[in-house]
């Protein structure tokens, strides 16, 4: 995942990846949404597909997310993409609340068709976002009394993915993909503690590397049964997942999930696309290599439309409305927390569509403070740009 820094509520200490306190926040809010465990899940898409509720599956029109490999058959001509996606959040807890910022690329990729039949694309993208920084204050009990401290632990880094696809159309109808992904990153983790100048202790700060690496596969088809109707499906898997603290060289595995993404996209008039897609992993399966409450299966469901609002023979605007409902994988205490989101999008083409220009906002919230104590309400956007050769 390639970002700027930014702080996140994510907590991931050392390599047992153990939770703790988030930047004002109390111990549940570090443990909310989703950010637990080997991180937040980020999904590599454009602002088309996050302004459709995150659809990706099966999308008529060129589709540059890195969801399914078989997309890449509806690429004519050689591309470029690059999105951007900064987001805002308000957290209100039980305890306290405040406001952090983040920001990431969660996209950047390039496609090549060969012959009328092959195309072939290359790209980083998101996967787990590790980015978060952390403060606390408490009291250290000593036989002479007891001394204030405040500590302050940040992290920055996170798992991005490099994916080659090869997509094939096999048929008017039937399209086929496949995809290897090498996982790789590195997250560096910083604890500094310090006392009262009047306690007369000296205070100490602490670093470490973290790195992660790991291999999988993709593999993904389209269907065409009627010429207005698409159909999708993608599927990943990945071998584990290493990973190993550079200081003490010890080092730890974690299984990685099996995905299934299903979708399917509907023109139903000349300016009207409808679209649908719902997506599993079983991330409980890595639940027994990580610390108490462990981790539940990912879901996902989502609608999103597409609309035009202006155009001519060179020159389009669309629009786009979706909607997402998603349950995040890492557990709380009390289970593992809800994601859901109104999403809204305006998408630019120009030159014939050789320059694309799109915008999306994602308006959500993950959590329930009756719940988990500490709900957040966030506001996403995500800008991509996509060139195609002449």
């Amino acid at each position: 995942m390639i970002r700027p820094r930014h702080f996140v509520l994510l907590v991931v200490a050392a390599v047992t990846l153990t939770p703790s306190v988030a930047r004002g926040q109390s111990e549940t809010g570090a443990r909310l949404l989703g950010n637990v465990g080997l991180g937040r899940p980020t999904r590599p898409i454009d602002s088309r597909s996050a302004g459709m509720g995150g659809i990706a599956v099966a999308l008529h029109g060129s589709n540059g997310s890195m969801v399914n490999p078989a997309a890449l058959t509806s690429i004519a001509i050689s591309g470029v993409w690059v999105a951007f996606s900064p987001e805002n959040r308000n957290v209100d807890g039980v305890v306290a609340s405040g406001d952090i910022t983040t920001a990431q690329f969660p996209l950047i990729r390039m496609a090549i068709p060969f012959g009328e039949r092959w195309v072939v694309g290359a790209g980083f993208g998101s996967y787990l976002n590790q980015d978060w920084g952390v403060q606390f204050i408490d009291t250290l009990r000593l036989s002479t009394g007891d001394v204030a401290f405040r500590e302050d632990r940040t992290s920055e880094g996170g798992i991005s993915q490099f994916r080659v696809d090869v997509g094939r159309r096999m048929s008017g109808k039937l399209a086929i993909g496949v995809g290897g992904i090498f996982y790789f990153g590195k997250t560096r983790l910083e604890v500094e503690r310090a006392f009262s100048s009047a306690s007369g202790l000296t205070g100490y700060r602490s670093t470490e590397g973290i790195e992660y690496e790991g291999w999988g596969i993709s593999l993904g088809t389209l269907w065409r049964p009627i010429p207005d109707m698409i159909v999708g499906a993608a599927g990943s898997w990945g071998a584990a997942l290493d990973v190993e603290a550079d200081s003490s060289g010890s080092s730890k595995s974690f299984d990685q999930p099996l995905t299934l993404d299903l979708g399917a996209s509907w023109q139903l008039a000349p300016d009207l696309l409808v679209a649908l897609s719902a997506g599993w992993a079983n991330w409980s399966a890595v639940g027994d290599d990580l610390e108490t409450p462990g981790a539940s299966d990912l879901w996902r469901f989502a609608v999103g439309s597409e609309f035009r609002l202006l155009g001519n023979r060179t020159t389009q605007l669309h629009g786009r409305l979706g909607g997402r409902l998603q349950q995040l994988p890492f557990r709380l205490r009390r289970g593992a927390p809800w994601e859901r989101a109104l999403t809204l999008g305006l998408g630019s083409r120009f030159r014939g569509g050789l320059g694309r220009v799109d915008l999306a906002v994602e308006f959500g919230k993950r959590g329930e403070k009756d719940t988990n104590d500490l709900e957040e309400n966030f506001t996403r956007w995500t800008f991509s740009v996509s060139v195609f050769a002449n």
